[in-house]
């Protein structure tokens, strides 16, 4: 049985990926020491699963799609800039979510019951609803960056959700692969 990386997620449509990147453009340019995600890679992780069998990946999907059954597509904005474990000295970067935002919590719940459901347990972390846009791999001169990510605001229309999409990703010198194994449509 092949052990594949997986973690499951909200795709963000195009459009809402290319405004987050120009956002990180502006970041990026502040100084060295954080590796901005890829506009191709964002999402939102709803569930990280870890290294599971492949063979479980149409099971988990067939659960999940059960538990969301009747959800419906919303829109999903997002609203301001933080980090984990707070902006002093962040090992993530983020933009927070706003309208949509319960719903979106919802959709974790559904979520996280399918995976115990299909006998994954419950997840390590609680589910904290966010964007990912950067990891801070060198803390020093990280200052500069944080007095701009105080500085900036950061609002955006509300996109469509449409699915959620379990990923297989392959780590990389180079960065991240991220490969949708199954999309199941809300």
């Amino acid at each position: 049985m092949e052990k594949i990386r997986t973690f499951i997620a909200v795709d963000l449509p195009q459009d809402a990926k290319m405004e987050v990147d120009r956002l990180t453009s502006t970041l990026r340019n502040e100084g060295k020491g954080v590796k901005w995600v890829n506009a191709d890679n964002l999402h939102i992780t709803l569930r990280f699963m870890g290294d599971i069998n492949q063979e479980s990946v149409p099971k988990l999907a067939e659960s999940i799609k059960t538990n969301i059954y009747g959800f419906g597509k919303f829109g999903l904005s997002f609203s301001g800039l933080g980090g984990f474990p707070n902006l002093k000295m962040p090992r993530v970067i983020w933009a927070g979510t706003d309208v949509g935002k319960d719903r979106l919590l919802d959709l974790a719940t559904g979520v996280e019951m399918a995976c115990i459901e299909s006998k994954f347990g419950r997840g390590d972390k609680r589910f904290l609803a966010h964007l990912t846009i950067g990891r801070v791999k060198n803390p020093s001169g990280i200052s500069i960056i944080v007095k701009k990510i105080e500085r900036t605001a950061f609002e955006t229309k509300p996109y469509d959700i449409t699915a959620v999409t379990i990923f297989k990703s392959d780590l990389s010198p180079a960065g991240p692969k991220y490969t949708p194994l199954e999309i199941i449509r809300l």
